[in-house]
């Protein structure tokens, strides 16, 4: 929450600036921790050096955003910069769900190291696949709040429906090798969580693409989200 110095309030240009920043810094810090969730020694390391629990972190820097946006409300504004108002609340609250999201994640690891379950090389495959496209959104993500001119919203929607086909058709794999006894029923159940939560957080990555694309610039959403068009809630 350094960026969001009270001084710069008189100046919304400059709150939204410092406010970008913040995000920014937010998602690197949950870019960083989604590299070493999947790997139980890197995980510990990443722990060692990290103790605060990564959903408190999140919290703290959502109720930061939100109540600095709610300060910048009460001043004189434009059109656009009251647009931008409830994008940013609504961005400090993704990140939020993202914090308690990827700490699921340390929580799904540990335990599997915990209770010694062992994913098939298939599954360990499909994983470290997943973890890079999604390391790649949150790239994307990052530059498109920095500087949202970098962002093709178009390209962007068709990585994120190849994300969650794939999640899809890594579940339905998964199911097909328990079937055929290659991997044990709880080993399972934490491989599909683990798909799971990857879902929730590709959509949460997209909502802050979106974000990024319009209402974090002071325009309205013009076009239907690929979520609401899934029937996924938007």
């Amino acid at each position: 929450a350094t960026y969001l110095d009270p001084l710069l309030l008189a100046t919304p240009v400059a709150s939204f600036s410092a406010a970008a920043k913040h995000l920014q810094d937010t998602l690197s810090i949950l870019a960083l921790s989604t590299k070493d969730a999947f790997e139980t020694s890197a995980l510990k390391e990443y722990l060692k050096i990290h103790p605060s629990p990564l959903d408190t972190r999140t919290i703290e820097s959502q109720k930061s955003l939100s109540l600095y946006m709610i300060a910048l409300s009460k001043r004189p504004l434009t059109d656009a910069q009251s647009i931008m108002i409830p994008g940013f609340v609504k961005a400090a609250k993704y990140t939020e769900s993202l914090g308690h999201l990827t700490e699921h994640l340390f929580t799904l690891t540990c335990q599997r190291e915990k209770k010694q379950l062992l994913f098939t090389d298939e599954a360990l495959a499909e994983l470290h696949h997943l973890q890079q496209s999604l390391l790649s959104l949150y790239k994307c993500a990052g530059e498109a709040i920095e500087n949202p001119k970098t962002l093709d919203l178009k390209k962007t929607e068709v990585d994120v429906q190849a994300i969650l086909l794939d999640l899809s058709l890594y579940g339905n794999e998964h199911i097909h090798r328990l079937e055929r006894g290659q991997c044990t029923l709880e080993a399972s159940l934490n491989y599909l969580e683990i798909l799971a939560t990857l879902e929730r957080i590709t959509q949460d990555l997209y909502r802050l693409l979106r974000l990024s694309r319009y209402e974090l610039q002071g325009r309205k959403a013009l076009s239907n989200s690929i979520l609401c068009k899934q029937k996924t809630l938007c």
